[in-house]
């Protein structure tokens, strides 16, 4: 296996990455209402983050990072939802919230 390979598959999301992750699908999710499949738009999520970034993903990293980061924000989301709960959050809660919007 190549290097550029080894640290791919081992890549460490820090929190820059992680809000270039969420500006670049905050960039780009117009494109979702247009008929473009999830694994497309994350190919331009991808490319706009590789660009931007000294590190480099795969597209497929990124689709795995997003569906954790959302799975969080749907959580605490739905937890907030039920009265009687202790209100949560999650590190990237704001920004989430801001490119998402509420979760139905």
């Amino acid at each position: 296996m190549s290097q550029p390979e080894s640290q791919q598959k081992s890549f460490k999301w820090d929190d820059n990455h992680v809000k270039l992750l969420i500006e670049g699908y905050g960039q780009f999710k117009h494109l979702l209402k247009k008929g473009k499949t999830k694994k497309d738009v994350f190919q331009k999520i991808c490319a706009h983050f590789n660009e931007t970034s000294e590190s480099k993903v795969t597209v497929d990293q990124c689709i795995r990072k997003w569906d954790k980061l959302l799975a969080k924000f749907k959580q605490v989301e739905d937890n907030n939802k039920h009265t009687g709960n202790a209100r949560q959050t999650c590190k990237f809660y704001d920004s989430l919230q801001e490119c998402i919007g509420k979760v139905p």
